[in-house]
């Protein structure tokens, strides 16, 4: 179940995370996006928050797990594209080396 609380959303919005949306699972929450595919890939390894109820967490610290999950989606995403660019330019530089011989 998606959390609606409106002064959570307009936090969430005010600090530029307004794809953020948190679930409630059974005895935790977790974080997705629906907006962003890359980020919503990457929030999937961001871990789940053990708290039972909305309500057991102050608003600030909402936006401050929701800022953390963010950033380490970004995080992760940034070092998968420096990682093909590598492994693009490994090939590039071989393939180019056989065309020299």
């Amino acid at each position: 179940m998606e959390i609606k609380n409106k002064k959570f959303l307009a936090a969430l919005k005010r600090d530029g995370l307004e794809d953020m949306k948190l679930i409630r699972g059974d005895g935790y929450f977790y974080w997705v996006s629906d907006t962003d595919f890359n980020l919503g890939v990457a929030l999937v390894d961001s871990p789940m928050i053990m708290v039972c109820y909305f309500k057991h967490q102050s608003i600030e610290k909402w936006v401050a797990d929701a800022k953390e999950a963010y950033l380490a989606a970004r995080d992760l995403i940034l070092q998968e594209e420096d990682d093909a660019e590598e492994k693009l330019d490994f090939f590039n530089g071989d393939f180019m080396a056989d065309e020299e011989e």
